[in-house]
């Protein structure tokens, strides 16, 4: 008010010829304006991204000045009242060291810009901008609670889910179906350290089963990507069946993901992983069953069942050339298990004998 603009801006064209004429305007601040500048209020009302060109011409240091009371940014503000990704992008258009620092700041609960994105209904393009710009904040973690239902720790994907499912019959909002897309984004920077990809998209159901996600997460990245992915090598070499085998049968409640899988690419069982393991193995060092996934693996690939596991060479000075299949069903799963893979090959225990295994 004190430099001639009105209270409630909505003129644009009256905040860019006022600091262009006056560019100590976007100086200005006092305890009235919690330290806030003329920064912090414009990207609290979706401005054009050519007026926050003009305010940080004139004061390209505003851009990390944070409020005094709240802690926030111009970033956090703009993150949480759904700016457009244009003002976004201009908002981190500084020096890489400059923009890392500015996306880890936080404000006085904890949260940084990130963790603002997540938390709005706002668009998911913002999350897909701060990911592009650095891919490990997808693992930034609040420094402190915020006394309601957000509590000390918890991640970008945690304040995602909280409360929300992402199952299909969930999904009937423009919200949650915003959230489902900020959700891909996280998932895929915490995968695969980028959101591009040369071939389309990054593969939702490799990240979501290798960093293990909660079912429902589980399902919906099988929805989007499954029928199409399932056979295919992700950059560290493993096929999503070997992820979902790499998953401890105690945080799962059953196999339907893993029978789903090989529903679509019953051919994965036989697939060795990058360490040269058949999925059988991981699955029973993981600790399932016969009944949760183990008998499916069996049927899909029968040969595994008198495969040696070489990740289990030398696992004592009796052990050399790996487990069977059984012998590690015995260490890891259960005795039902045990039984009922010698029940389908005794022979296999023949071999085991001789080799002292």
């Amino acid at each position: 008010n004190n430099h001639g603009i009105s209270a409630t801006i909505l003129d644009w064209e009256v905040v860019t010829d006022s600091v262009r004429r006056d560019p100590s305007i976007a100086l200005f601040s006092d305890a009235d304006r919690e330290d806030m500048l003329l920064l912090h209020f414009v990207c609290a009302l979706w401005p054009p991204v050519s007026v926050v060109e003009t305010v940080l011409a004139a004061n390209p240091s505003a851009v990390q000045r944070q409020s005094k009371t709240a802690g926030v940014t111009p970033l956090m503000i703009a993150c949480g009242r759904n700016a457009s990704a244009l003002v976004i992008q201009r908002l981190l258009k500084g020096n890489p060291k400059e923009t890392k620092t500015l996306l880890r700041m936080t404000d006085s609960w904890g949260y940084s810009a990130i963790h603002w994105a997540c938390r709005g209904d706002v668009s998911s393009a913002i999350v897909r901008q701060l990911l592009i710009t650095d891919p490990s904040i997808a693992n930034q973690k609040v420094l402190a609670g915020d006394g309601g239902s957000f509590v000390n720790g918890v991640t970008p994907m945690d304040i995602l889910l909280q409360n929300r499912s992402m199952a299909s019959s969930a999904v009937t909002t423009a919200a949650d179906r915003q959230s489902r897309e900020k959700l891909c984004y996280v998932l895929w920077a915490r995968h695969y350290k980028t959101i591009v990809s040369r071939n389309g998209h990054p593969s939702t159901i490799h990240a979501a089963l290798a960093l293990q996600a909660r079912n429902d997460v589980l399902q919906f990245a099988l929805e989007r990507d499954g029928r199409v992915q399932a056979g295919v090598r992700d950059l560290y070499g493993y096929i999503p069946l070997q992820y979902a085998v790499r998953i401890p049968a105690s945080k799962t409640t059953d196999d339907m993901i893993l029978s789903k899988l090989l529903q679509i690419f019953p051919d994965g069982a036989g697939c060795k992983d990058p360490l040269g393991r058949y999925p059988l193995h991981v699955a029973l060092e993981m600790g399932h069953t016969w009944s949760r996934g183990v008998e499916n693996l069996y049927r899909c690939y029968r040969a595994s069942i008198t495969e040696r596991d070489r990740a289990t060479d030398g696992i004592s000075t009796r052990c050399q050339g790996g487990l069977y299949p059984f012998s590690i069903a015995a260490l890891y799963s259960d005795l039902e298990t045990t039984f009922c893979l010698l029940r389908e090959n005794p022979e296999v225990l023949s071999f085991a004998i001789k080799t002292r295994l």
